[in-house]
């Protein structure tokens, strides 16, 4: 949900800032978060998890490609937008032991 959240955020940043065109990749992350809520899956935890750690990479690597562009505060705001909700994907990701076989599926819960 953490992440959905903060894609909202960005989404309505990026909607006032250039329109419908500029948030439509933030609306599909807010999409994907909430979708994996529904159904764990990697198919859709992964392009969520690599957006938000591409994007605290490039904020983390900004200073050192072009110092002096904005207040530290600024820098340690948006670093934390991208890392906390990295962080939570992560602990949140997919494994082999939450997801349900096709025979417990069918049954609809756990075989006795």
């Amino acid at each position: 949900m953490i992440p959905a959240i903060v894609a909202a955020l960005f989404a309505a940043m990026a909607l006032d800032d250039d329109g419908v065109i500029g948030a439509v990749p933030y609306f599909t992350i807010v999409l994907l978060s909430l979708l994996y809520l529904v159904r764990p899956m990697l198919i859709l935890w992964a392009p969520a998890f690599t957006a938000f750690l591409v994007y605290t990479v490039i904020v983390l690597v900004n200073p050192l490609i072009d110092p002096g562009t904005g207040p530290l505060t600024d820098w340690v705001l948006f670093v934390a937008l991208g890392l906390f909700p990295t962080v939570v994907l992560w602990f949140a990701r997919p494994s082999q032991y939450n997801v349900p076989t096709d025979q417990e599926s069918r049954a609809g819960g756990t075989i006795p």
